[in-house]
């Protein structure tokens, strides 16, 4: 009996495992969500502070949320990185924003390396601050 639970324990431990390392885990320069990777904001605009991290999945929806602080002009960051975001990403705005506001949210969106998911990335920024939130599920990308 004792050698059934260590086995099962055993096998949950390397299922464990393998979901975080293939699902949850971020490759270097990149947020990696379910098998898509996107460049990290820190490779455009060099280093930030990273205040929190977030990870949840309900109803099927992998959701990853960074928030930084401290940032000096996060407006210019911002210009900068949503401009490698469209170029080199692939990714569509689907929201439109004003970077002149002092604070406002961007929604930006892609289509995942699996044709029928997407992948939605909503910044919302302030003048010192940054939160990078993406998800990926099945859709359509609808832009304005």
């Amino acid at each position: 009996m004792k050698k059934k639970i260590i086995i099962i324990s055993l096998i949950i431990l390397i299922i464990g495992l393998c979901f975080y390392l293939l699902i949850i885990k971020d490759k270097n320069g990149f947020y990696t969500i379910k098998g898509d990777n996107i460049i990290r904001i820190e490779e455009v605009v060099g280093k930030r502070k990273l205040a929190k991290k977030k990870i949840s999945y309900k109803n099927g929806l992998l959701n990853k949320t960074y928030k930084y602080k401290d940032i000096k002009d996060p407006y210019t960051d911002l210009s900068i990185y949503i401009r490698e975001l469209k170029n080199k990403s692939k990714f569509l705005v689907t929201k439109n924003y004003d970077l002149n506001k002092e604070k406002d949210t961007i929604t930006l969106s892609r289509y995942s390396n699996k044709k029928e998911y997407i992948i939605i990335m909503t910044i919302e920024y302030n003048k010192d601050s940054y939160t990078i939130n993406i998800v990926k599920g099945k859709g359509k990308i609808v832009t304005p």
